[in-house]
């Protein structure tokens, strides 16, 4: 995996900018605010950081790839590109959680 890490941040609506000062103040880089979340960037050292001292955020989810997708056939080709056996032992479990924010699909 890349020394720099590309963060996001989900928060309630109107503590965006508050979330954004805490990302700033902790060193973070590349900060950019949008309705609801805060990204940024950052080593590992900044991902436990995120995760110990933001107060606003409701979690750190680091973004792996963004891709379009208008289908399911392109959400899951998309899906199935991300290097997995880079991130992830091949005997590992872990929950998916799908969500959707304006789109054309539904049932993510």
């Amino acid at each position: 995996m890349p020394n720099m890490y590309t963060l996001v941040a989900p928060c309630f609506f109107g503590t965006e900018h508050t979330l954004s000062f805490e990302v700033k103040r902790l060193g973070a880089q590349n900060v950019k605010v949008t309705d609801g979340r805060v990204a940024f960037e950052g080593d590992a050292a900044m991902i436990a950081a995120a995760n110990l001292n933001l107060r606003t955020a409701e979690r750190v989810l680091l973004l792996l790839k963004t891709f379009p997708a208008a289908t399911f056939d392109e959400l899951f080709d998309g899906v199935y590109s991300i290097p997995w056996e880079e991130l992830i032992p091949v005997d590992a479990q872990f929950p998916v959680k799908g969500s959707s924010l304006s789109s054309q699909l539904s049932s993510v």
